[in-house]
């Protein structure tokens, strides 16, 4: 099943603690498929209209990419997963 969605959303979590966002013209499978072959490179390049941006990979912590794409699937992969709050954790006690 192929994604309607032309662009994506990529948001970067970095060690000291700064997030940033991108949109990128990319199905979401493209750009994880991008991500995968860019974990071998130090740097991500992001041309936009005015400058370009270059994100030391091994600085970041977390990448979250939206619209999801849940026909990814294999090793690693945790389906029908949900992120659980505090407040979430409160409730259920």
């Amino acid at each position: 099943m192929q994604s309607q969605y032309t662009e994506t959303q990529v948001t970067f979590s970095y060690e000291n603690g700064h997030e940033e966002s991108f949109s990128i013209p990319m199905t979401p499978q493209a750009v994880y498929q991008q991500l995968q072959l860019a974990m071998d490179s130090p740097l991500l390049t992001f041309h936009l209209l005015d400058r370009s941006v270059t994100i030391r990979f091994d600085r970041v912590l977390k990448v979250e990419i939206v619209p999801p794409f849940p026909e990814m699937q294999g090793d690693g992969i945790f389906p029908n997963a949900q992120i659980v709050t505090a407040m979430r954790r409160a409730a259920r006690r």
